[in-house]
């Protein structure tokens, strides 16, 4: 119970100091943009883009970035739902959030879970694009907690669900 405590503590802390202290109006627009990369349409376009290169390349891109970004906001949203975790931004009055998301529930990050799910893919494929894809991933979960949407326990759980997917689904294939 006690490492639950100080784990939540630490938690809210570090939200605190990058929703509150990390909000100077250039870097929140900055990362108001960045986060549109974890987005569906963000997801659908890069996995018809993967279609598209692996059609191409005769590579299985297209199928490996279909079902790890498929597979992984399934168990996203379902965890989601199981879990029932409250924004940050309803609980804490001091939160910084403009326009949040539609869905009430926080934990896990879908955005950062899909993120993760297509930079993986392609960073697998196309190796000289991982010094780009790896460190947009990580802005777009940072992203997510600067913005106060999320938790950083939320952003660190949906990468490691798209992480989890990726080697399965590479496992497998």
């Amino acid at each position: 119970m006690r490492i639950k405590s100080s784990l939540l503590e630490t938690d809210i802390a570090v939200y605190y100091f990058m929703n509150r202290r990390l909000h100077g109006r250039a870097f929140v627009t900055f990362m108001r943009g960045i986060t549109l990369f974890g987005e569906t349409t963000a997801a659908v376009g890069v996995g018809l883009l993967a279609l598209l290169l692996g059609w191409v390349s005769d590579t299985a891109v297209g199928v490996h970035a279909t079902l790890v970004i498929g597979i992984s906001q399934v168990v996203v949203q379902s965890v989601k739902r199981l879990v029932h975790r409250t924004r940050p931004y309803v609980v804490h009055e001091w939160s910084l959030a403009k326009n949040p998301p539609a869905c009430q529930y926080s934990f896990p990050s879908g955005h950062t879970a899909c993120a993760f799910a297509w930079t993986l893919v392609l960073g697998l494929f196309y190796p000289y694009l991982q010094p780009l894809l790896y460190p947009l991933a990580f802005l777009v979960g940072m992203s997510r907690v600067v913005l106060g949407f999320h938790y950083p326990t939320d952003v660190l759980v949906g990468a490691a669900i798209s992480y989890g997917t990726y080697i399965l689904v590479i496992g497998v294939l």
